[in-house]
């Protein structure tokens, strides 16, 4: 389904892309869980406030970044 998205002829380079983006999402969570601990230890819950702290500032920038994606209205 997702390389529907894809222009003809440059579906490999959009896999690649999204596998990188999922293998980055893993190793970002699997650092993040020693990061929580980290501050946790520090104050009982802070490493849980500064990942949702985080989270709220990678959405905002995720909304931006997807609002400058032109439209398309089918393939070309």
């Amino acid at each position: 389904m997702a390389m529907d998205l894809a222009p003809a002829g440059q579906m490999g380079r959009y896999l690649g892309l999204s596998n990188i983006a999922t293998a980055g999402g893993s190793l970002t969570a699997r650092l993040s869980g020693i990061l929580i601990d980290s501050l946790n230890r520090t104050q009982a819950g802070l490493g849980y406030t500064a990942l949702f702290g985080l989270d709220a500032v990678l959405l905002l920038l995720a909304a931006v970044a997807i609002s400058r994606v032109p439209a398309t209205l089918g393939h070309e």
